[in-house]
């Protein structure tokens, strides 16, 4: 009997220690869907940065983007990561990010690190408002306008390509598209 707990004892305190040297990310965030203009932080299981780097940004890549990103980093405090993208995030685009052995600070620590997947909104409309008018000069005649509201910016001379008018299930050809950019 006192042969098993001792060996049990044995095996849990290998165990610990083993993975006690085991850095893992115990929070990244955001992710999932996110906006274009937004920040990382990244916390970890261990007190990685060395004093001298707590609130300086660095150009160190501590974190490899699919696609690229651009940007700078910061330790917050001895085991917080904060990244900054130089430009906002490309729109409707999926990402991977992976942290890198650069974040041990040549510690002789092993690695654990997962990769992270996050993205920008797809293409949506936010809103449309129907309403009508009357056409000047013609009497019992309207006009039928709407405002889009889309979540990126729509440049308003390719809208006509892809968008479909339809009056009574048939398609309109004549309409315009008329916009404070144009």
């Amino acid at each position: 009997m006192k042969v098993t707990i001792f060996f049990a004892l044995l095996v849990s305190i290998i165990f610990w220690n083993c993975s006690s040297d085991t850095v893992t990310v115990t929070s990244f965030s955001p992710q999932g869907k996110i906006e274009q203009l937004t920040n990382f932080t990244i916390v970890f299981s261990h007190d990685l940065a060395p004093a001298d780097l707590i609130d300086k940004w660095v150009d160190t890549k501590f974190i490899t983007f699919t696609p690229n990103l651009n940007g700078k980093f910061k330790w917050s405090n001895p085991n917080t990561l904060i990244f900054s993208s130089e430009t906002p995030l490309s729109p409707i685009q999926d990402y991977k990010a992976k942290v890198n052995d650069e974040v041990l600070f040549k510690k002789q620590l092993s690695t654990d690190f997962e990769e992270f997947a996050f993205n920008t909104p797809d293409f949506e409309v936010e809103g449309v408002e129907l309403f009508w008018t009357n056409i000047a000069h013609q009497d019992y005649k309207i006009t039928v306008q709407a405002n889009i509201k889309f979540n990126y910016a729509v440049d308003p001379n390719k809208l006509a390509d892809f968008l479909e008018v339809k009056n009574d299930g048939n398609p309109v050809d004549n309409f315009q598209i008329m916009s404070d950019q144009i």
